[in-house]
Parts: C-alpha cells; structure tokens; sequence
C-alpha cells in the first residue's frame, strides 16, 4: 500500500541463485519448489518511490496437499477404498484449507482499506483545521 504500488521483488536461493523476480508489482503470486534445505532470501525494493513508503503483505505457504495422506507423509498413497468418515475428514480438510486463504486474504483487504481510510480522515482533520482557522 503506498504510491503507484510499484515495488520490486527478488526471491534467491542459498546459493544466490535468482529463482523469482518481478519489478513495479502490485499483486502477484510466486510459486517455486525450494529442492533444497537453506536459507532463501526475499527482498522488496521501494527505489521507484524514496518519497512514499510502501507497505508489503506476503504469505509463505507450504505445499499444498491434496489429501491428508499425502499431508501425514504416507508417500505414495494407499490406494484402498476409503469409508464414508475418512471421505469426510478429507472433504473437511480441503474446504479448511480454502477458509484459510481466504481470510488471508480478506485480512490484506482489510488492512488496506483500513489504511485508506486512516489517510483520508487524517486529510479531512487538516482541511477542516485550515478552514475553520
């Protein structure tokens, strides 16, 4: 949030390998398989804009699981007829799943509005001080 929303953005591996990068982004979506265990880096760049501070929301994720079998590591699946409960459980499992993101991002549009809303009533306060000054 902030300015043109032009921010830069660098994602590296342990070895300063560039695995994702995107420059002037709004909103954007990054996703990578990380084939080894490290240390990665993210960097956001705001050099477009020194004036305007900018305010980035980001979400690591892990791998998105299609069954809770895979979730608890039994690779590869059992392939066996389920019960109607574990059918259940599963169908629960990938609908939580959904909610989650989704407040996610309904909490980064929350936020933003909020932030909006903030900067004009803090502008209101100013000219309604200059007018009745």
């Amino acid at each position: 949030r902030g300015g043109n929303n032009d921010v830069d953005i660098l994602v590296r591996d342990m070895n300063k390998k560039e695995l994702y990068s995107k420059q002037k982004a709004h909103y954007d979506t990054a996703t990578f398989t990380a084939h080894q265990k490290g240390v990665y880096s993210m960097c956001f760049s705001n050099e477009f804009s020194s004036v305007t501070h900018k305010l980035v929301f980001f979400e690591l994720r892990p791998e998105v699981f299609e069954t809770l079998e895979e979730e608890a590591g039994i690779n590869p699946p059992k392939p066996t007829a389920l019960t109607l409960m574990e059918t259940s459980l599963d169908n629960i499992h990938v609908h939580l799943s959904q909610i989650e993101e989704y407040q996610t991002l309904y909490r980064n549009q929350e936020s933003e509005g909020r932030s909006v809303s903030e900067d004009l009533n803090e502008r209101v306060l100013y000219w309604s001080l200059l007018v009745t000054a």
